[in-house]
């Protein structure tokens, strides 16, 4: 991940924001600044859309994605999706996926699951 990128989706910079202020984000839970959620899904819904028409989540498509691991700058994370499940449902179609990011130590940094319906 490239630090600015982090930043961008960050939200205001501010002195008490874990994912700007390395300071502040020392005495925390995590002991530095991570990636911010929003970033994170980013990363997995560019991911996505590189796969599968973005008409997929506005026909009643979702993503939910959970942060496992911190996910820093500098970090190198790759993103693997795999499909779960295929159904039909009425005239549309239903795609399940998950995808999981991993960084360069092998440690789960998100967990992901999108629904895809097309018609």
């Amino acid at each position: 991940m490239i630090r600015k990128n982090g930043f961008r989706l960050a939200g205001r910079k501010n002195d008490s924001n874990i994912h700007t202020d390395e300071e502040f984000a020392k005495q925390k839970i995590f002991a530095g600044v991570t990636n911010s959620g929003p970033a994170t899904m980013s990363y997995v819904d560019q991911n996505l859309g590189q796969s599968f028409p973005i008409s997929s989540f506005y026909t009643g498509g979702s993503l939910l994605m959970r942060a496992i691991t911190p996910f820093r700058g500098g970090d190198t994370v790759i993103f693997q999706g795999e499909i779960t499940d295929k159904s039909e449902d009425k005239d549309m179609k239903l795609l399940k996926v998950r995808v999981k990011g991993v960084n360069q130590r092998g440690e789960l940094v998100s967990l992901s699951d999108a629904a895809l319906r097309f018609a």
